[in-house]
């Protein structure tokens, strides 16, 4: 069994990515080496990058790309030794996935405060991927 743990961006955020010249950017390293898994945006005006950076050896992001009415599921899953990120739609490749994770691994999950960044997917997801966990 895996161990999920979470932490949420406190900072309020939207989530549009709009990646300008110079911002940090998902998939690349910070000044310390770091993997940023996902970038949000604050609100304020012009909006200032917001960072979330790898601080464990395996961490995971659920997103509904699609809308309330049309959810479509993206899942990224980073990788702190490997310094990289897969994203994925498919359940199948989840489970892949995660079942290379060793035994007893600690996976965080980064999301946002306010609205949650899988907002409108449907009711199991959680309980899907925490079962891939198993």
């Amino acid at each position: 069994m895996k161990t999920i743990t979470a932490l949420l961006c406190a900072a309020c955020a939207c989530a549009a990515v709009l990646n300008a010249a110079g911002e940090p950017k998902a998939g690349s390293l910070d000044k310390d080496g770091d993997l940023i898994v996902h970038v949000f945006h604050s609100v304020d005006s012009p909006p200032v990058p917001l960072p979330v950076k790898l601080e464990v050896d395996y961490a995971f992001m659920i997103f509904n790309i699609g809308s309330f009415e049309a959810p479509e599921m993206e899942v990224k899953i980073a990788f702190r030794k490997d310094k990289k990120i897969i994203t994925t739609k498919s359940w199948k490749e989840i489970g892949k996935i995660l079942a290379a994770i060793p035994e007893g691994s600690e996976i965080r999950y980064y999301g946002k405060c306010l609205c949650p960044t899988y907002y409108g997917l449907p009711a199991d997801t959680w309980d899907r991927f925490a079962a891939l966990l198993e």
